[in-house]
């Protein structure tokens, strides 16, 4: 998975410098945590957004 993000990333990058927008632009990267679905044994109350 990283591997394939680092490739992806660096893909933007050329394209941004090709361009010549990279010092003008900013990557910002999140994650979802997975606890939807009860992976981590939490009860409804705890993995529902309202």
């Amino acid at each position: 998975m990283m591997k394939a993000i680092d490739e992806g990333v660096g893909e933007l990058r050329a394209a941004l410098e090709a361009e010549g927008e990279d010092a003008n632009t900013v990557f910002v990267f999140t994650s979802a945590h997975g606890y939807f679905y009860g992976e981590h044994c939490l009860n409804a109350e705890r993995r529902l957004a309202y």
